[in-house]
């Protein structure tokens, strides 16, 4: 497979509306084979649902997500046994090194490695020390 594992912040860029970062809208628009991991899915959600005192919000961004999985179908990547080992592999080799990485972190770079997909994400710092190609869409020039 190739392609790009959409990070978090990649997804909710556009749910900011038109104070979204033309460069990411950009790149979203022309990355072919994209993916999200079920940890991204899953942070979103949780973002989303913190926020049912916000009726305004809380809808604005709901529907953002329905796009998301309108516009995504089925290129949710679950977690298996492959990928909760890698990311298991990989925390450990971070701590060993002297760095923490958050299980989110290490399970959303792992089912990029196990998928051959570089990792879309503005916040490319938290898996430097991860054996996993980067690529941060707010630098996208086409």
């Amino acid at each position: 497979m190739n392609g790009y594992l959409l990070d978090t912040n990649v997804l909710s860029e556009p749910m900011r509306g038109a104070r979204a970062n033309p460069a990411v809208t950009q790149f979203l628009t022309q990355a072919e084979r994209s993916f999200i991991s079920v940890v991204s899915l899953h942070e979103l959600t949780y973002g989303i649902a913190r926020l049912a005192n916000d009726k305004r919000q809380h809808l604005r961004l709901a529907a953002g997500l329905q796009r998301i999985h309108s516009d995504f179908g089925s290129a949710f990547l679950d977690i298996d046994v492959p990928v909760a080992t890698v990311a298991a592999d990989f925390r450990a080799a971070a701590q060993n090194n002297g760095y923490t990485v958050h299980l989110a972190d290490a399970l959303i770079a792992a089912t990029a490695a196990q998928h051959s997909l570089v990792l879309a994400t503005r916040n490319t710092a938290d898996f430097e020390h991860l054996a996993v190609e980067t690529f941060d869409p707010w630098t996208f020039q086409p």
